[in-house]
């Protein structure tokens, strides 16, 4: 009996097989971890990619806005420079040929001139006369296209930025994000007439270039060098500035955009709970939510950037990602949530948003 016992201990038959059994199931068991971690991974990177493209091209979108406005108010400055000019010479004409007339002894010493200042005073009469009714059309154009810039383009870059979203298809079912105007504002006459004047002042003077005598000459160049500010601000034009407070990097500038998707599949929660022992959270909503975060914002270096961006003249505004950062998170959930037609639970919104790492 002990001699059939000891050869029974000794037996290896079947340890192959046995050794097999448990490789097999280490095997199948490490596909199934891979294939579930995967379809985990996969489902995050695809909404994290929706909720990327979304802020993006809402940043994109709105940058684009940003120049045109600087355009806009840009096709303002020309427009008031050349009405500015052709006021100032007029203006400067006319009270030359006056005081030339005004006493006999000038009339004598610089009567010549007065010919070349009526020819001077005819030609711009006519061109003002000309283009005056066609550039202040081009004015009210402007700040139309500007305010309508202002108010609606915000609008239309969430329309484009959930579109661009819902193409992902599956899992990601809508996207969301506040809609808010652009940090612009209609400024003052003479904040556009500090641009304008420098470049009207060469034109308005240049016209007095041939006047003879001398001394008509420099009074002509005198008049008009103090009719240039009153006369670009009798335009009444102004230009779109930033609003007050607006600091480049600043959260105004800011776009978040929620991305709303199914929750990860089984199979991938499974996979999950493999990897981690079983220590992971259930799939819920969180897993079914993604943010992020880009800006619009001015390209340039330190205070002089602030200030170019400030006053909307120059074309550089771009986009670029940021760091998710959001004071208020559930708030802003909330909102997105109810402005893109709901979400699952929005009384979840609370746990949601304390779940939600990015």
């Amino acid at each position: 009996m002990t001699t059939a016992r000891q050869s029974l201990a000794r037996n290896q038959d079947g340890t192959v097989l046995v050794i097999g059994v448990f490789a097999a199931a280490f095997l199948v068991g490490t596909v199934y971890l891979v294939l579930g971690a995967g379809d985990a991974i996969e489902h995050r990177a695809l909404m994290q990619d929706a909720a990327d493209s979304g802020a993006y091209t809402m940043a994109v979108l709105h940058s684009r806005a940003m120049n045109m406005i600087a355009l806009l108010n840009m096709v303002k400055i020309s427009v008031a420079a050349t009405i500015t000019a052709l006021l100032a010479i007029i203006v400067a004409a006319t009270n030359t040929i006056a005081f030339i007339q005004s006493s006999p002894a000038r009339l004598i010493a610089l009567g010549a001139a007065i010919p070349l200042l009526t020819a001077i005073l005819v030609k711009n009469t006519a061109q003002h006369a000309a283009v005056r009714g066609d550039a202040d059309a081009v004015i009210r154009a402007a700040d139309r296209a500007q305010e309508t810039l202002r108010t609606r383009l915000p609008e239309l870059a969430v329309a484009q930025a959930n579109r661009t979203v819902v193409a992902y298809g599956a899992p990601i079912q809508r996207g969301n994000a506040t809609v808010q105007p652009l940090p612009v504002r209609r400024g003052t006459p003479l904040t556009l007439c500090a641009q304008a004047v420098p470049l009207a002042r060469p034109i308005a003077l240049r016209a007095f270039a041939e006047v003879e005598p001398a001394g008509a000459k420099l009074h002509a160049l005198g008049e008009a060098e103090i009719a240039l500010l009153p006369s670009c601000l009798s335009i009444g034009a102004a230009a779109m500035e930033l609003e007050p407070n607006t600091a480049l990097g600043g959260e105004r500038l800011q776009l978040r955009y929620t991305v709303n998707g199914a929750p990860v599949t089984q199979r991938g929660q499974q996979g999950v709970d493999v990897a981690t022992w079983r220590k992971s959270q259930p799939a819920s909503q969180a897993s079914a939510v993604s943010f992020a975060q880009a800006e619009y914002y001015f390209d340039g270096v330190g205070a002089a950037a602030q200030l170019q961006a400030d006053g909307l003249f120059t074309l550089g505004w771009r986009a670029r990602f940021r760091r998710f950062s959001a004071q208020n998170l559930a708030g802003e959930l909330g909102q997105a949530c109810g402005q893109g037609g709901g979400c699952s639970n929005t009384s979840d919104v609370p746990d949601l948003a304390a779940k939600v790492s990015h």
